[in-house]
């Protein structure tokens, strides 16, 4: 396994374990969120959001760019319920095959249901108390 989805450097592992993904696996995990995302993106923070995603797909921007912790997400303590609300909206939509009909291949759907279950499972669990608004300050400068 190449790429791990965790939840912040300063978190229990075993409460929640990390999500560990060949690099495929991840590229199509990213890619069904955001075909989901770019549809229920309505404010400028949930774009964001959708934006910093497909900045982790090595389709897109190139290999070694995956991996990364849900902490280091564009996370601001102001929005946090309404961005983790609108990220399991995205997962749902993406559960539920919303725009796989783009995708240029066919994805294993076991497999991609199973990660999509365990990204929710990440994102279920990852608490305000983990949000380091250093990430998003940094991201977008």
């Amino acid at each position: 396994m190449g790429n791990t989805i965790w939840l912040s450097d300063n978190y229990d592992e075993n409460i929640v374990e990390s999500l560990s993904m060949s690099n495929t696996a991840t590229s199509v995990l990213l890619e069904v969120l955001a075909l989901s995302g770019s549809d229920l993106a309505v404010t400028e923070r949930e774009k964001e959001f959708i934006v910093w995603l497909n900045q982790r797909d090595q389709s897109v921007v190139g290999i070694g760019t995956v991996g990364f912790s849900i902490s280091e997400m564009p996370w601001m303590k102001r929005d946090f319920n309404e961005l983790k609300r609108f990220l399991l909206s995205v997962i749902d939509g993406a559960i539920n095959k919303h725009r796989w009909e783009q995708l240029n291949y066919i994805p294993n759907e076991d497999i991609v249901v199973r990660n999509l279950n365990h990204m929710r499972l990440l994102i279920n669990n990852f608490k305000e108390e983990f949000v380091d608004e250093s990430h998003y300050i940094y991201w977008s400068t």
